[in-house]
């Protein structure tokens, strides 16, 4: 997200200082599961696309994004459109 200029840095803080901040829950269900989910998704093209979706359905979580494939090929209840 630094590199794209997504996300600003904070001065000493690297991405290691940013992954272990007590304010993020890191979340880790299995590889297996969630390639297994991804599977299903053919109308997703893109593998990340593929497993950020996959990821989301797994654990019944809505889905934050503008990218327009993924808001399409989500259900509805699925994803929140930006």
């Amino acid at each position: 997200m630094v590199e794209a200029g997504r996300l600003g840095e904070v001065p000493g803080s690297g991405v290691v200082d940013l992954a272990e901040d007590q304010r993020w829950l890191l979340d880790s269900p299995s590889s297996a599961a969630l390639f297994r989910s991804a599977l299903a998704l053919g109308w997703a093209r893109d593998p990340f696309d593929r497993l950020l979706a996959a990821h989301a359905l797994h654990r019944r979580w809505r889905l934050a994004t503008g990218d327009r494939c993924l808001v399409q090929g989500l259900p509805a209840g699925a994803v929140l459109a930006l």
